[in-house]
């Protein structure tokens, strides 16, 4: 955990180094950061907002999987809210749903893009099936999966799925929490 004020000089840093992107979710720990009043200290159009939905929490705090049409505008108007702003550059389903096909989250998220609420809809955390229920559906804009020199989860079936309908490939864990960064100091 770190503070607020930790949290902001992070940000700062990052956005003097050419960073944009920030990734954020609704089941992410939040430990003591407010995201909505971090993100409110930079110009909006130096950021590119990322969040999830379909994986998500309930009043109780308890973990919920759905992707139901309603819900997923529920929680993107949620996110949006939490986070202040008035638009998502993209939102992500963060895992498979359990409730509806991906063809039925691809249909919501393509609906909440034409709305101007979203920028981008993407899926994380996406099976070579899944993909073709999200393109079946409507389409997405990126596919966000662990990659590795340790973890190579994509198999040639996204990759070849991502070429062949236009689709980004965003991987995530590529340093593997740090395994990948060599910690000697360099003379």
């Amino acid at each position: 955990p770190i503070t607020q004020q930790e949290a902001e000089t992070i940000v700062g840093e990052f956005l003097n180094l050419g960073g944009h992107y920030i990734e954020t979710a609704p089941s992410y720990p939040r430990h003591n950061v407010d995201m909505g009043a971090l993100i409110r200290k930079f110009p909006r159009q130096e950021l590119l907002i990322g969040t999830k939905c379909v994986l998500t929490l309930d009043e109780s705090g308890a973990m919920i999987n759905t992707g139901k049409p309603e819900n997923i505008r529920q929680q993107c108007l949620q996110e949006m809210q939490r986070l202040g702003v008035d638009y998502l550059d993209l939102l992500e389903a963060h895992y498979t749903a359990k409730d509806v096909s991906c063809e039925v989250v691809a249909q919501a998220l393509n609906e909440l893009r034409k709305e101007g609420l979203v920028r981008y809809i993407g899926a994380s955390n996406s099976s070579p099936e899944d993909i073709t229920g999200y393109v079946a559906g409507g389409g997405i804009d990126f596919v966000q999966n662990r990659y590795s020199l340790i973890h190579r989860a994509p198999t040639e079936n996204i990759a070849e799925l991502c070429t062949q309908h236009n689709i980004r490939f965003n991987p995530y864990q590529v340093i593997e929490r740090g395994q990948l960064i060599n910690r000697e100091p360099t003379a």
